[in-house]
């Protein structure tokens, strides 16, 4: 019998193991564990989508709410095509959704809130948001209001914009009409056929808007800011007053377009 009753023989690779070692050499160190990977910030994120087809029948316009993110249009076909991207967390028990209705020849959609099925109202803060495209026949009046930016691409349509918090991007054929509160306003204007006068206007932000050489329209421009032109500009100043107003007349001035910005540099250009 062993003179060492708990203690066990070593086995003979681990007896290999320890002869393989240099003299004075320690045996090797475990490991160290690898850090934990930072929280995935997608987790509990989803996307949600929806679509909306309509055809026009007594509608001459289309209007547009999205109180919970940007909107792009965009000119189709014969139908009004309206598609959403949705982004909700989880633990927001909200869902957004698409409600229409007809109203006085106008085809009015809005983006609203809706509790979903079998969850409780929720004091937390919102973890949603709602992007929206809208494809539009050609000579359909759109009207927009966001949260965000809005953004048009060769539309055929008169336009009157509306953008809380984001930028407006004008690619328009038809009459332009825009204001943002606090961010720039820039785009190219296709045509200048309308009649008597419209407007566009940030408080904060710049304008930036290029013109096709047929243009047809007398510009009037105020700002605190820079006014630069590719056209001749007159520029009338108020004693006493930091503000300041520019007039260029593009050919016969046929069409009327005033431009404003409380201290943003405004730029008339030519697209050439």
């Amino acid at each position: 019998m062993s003179q060492f009753p708990n203690v066990r023989p070593l086995s003979l690779l681990a007896l290999l193991l320890l002869l393989a070692l240099p003299l004075g050499a320690e045996p090797p160190a475990t490991a160290p564990a690898p850090a934990p990977n930072p929280a995935d910030k997608l987790a509990g994120w989803t996307l949600e989508r929806e679509q909306l087809v309509k055809t026009l029948t007594t509608e001459k316009a289309v209007r547009i709410v999205n109180d919970f993110g940007n909107v792009y249009a965009r000119t189709g076909e014969s139908q009004v095509e309206i598609a959403t991207v949705a982004q909700r967390h989880e633990t927001d028990p909200y869902r957004l959704l698409l409600e229409s209705r007809s109203e006085n020849g106008v085809w009015i959609v809005e983006v609203k809130q809706r509790l979903e099925d079998g969850r409780k109202e929720s004091a937390t803060t919102e973890k949603r948001r709602l992007d929206l495209t809208l494809f539009l026949p050609p000579g359909v009046a759109l009207m927009v209001e966001a949260e965000d930016s809005i953004e048009t691409k060769k539309l055929r349509s008169d336009v009157d914009l509306l953008a809380r918090k984001g930028h407006i991007v004008l690619d328009v054929y038809g009459r332009p009409k825009a204001r943002a509160f606090d961010r720039e306003i820039r785009g190219v204007l296709r045509g200048t056929d309308w009649t008597g006068t419209t407007e566009i206007s940030t408080r904060s932000g710049d304008i930036q808007l290029y013109f096709m050489p047929e243009a047809d329209v007398a510009i009037e421009a105020t700002s605190m800011g820079e006014l630069t032109t590719d056209f001749s500009l007159e520029i009338e100043r108020k004693p006493g007053s930091r503000i300041k107003t520019g007039r260029a007349k593009l050919l016969s001035g046929k069409a009327g377009l005033k431009l404003f910005s409380e201290i943003g540099q405004i730029r008339i250009l030519l697209n050439v």
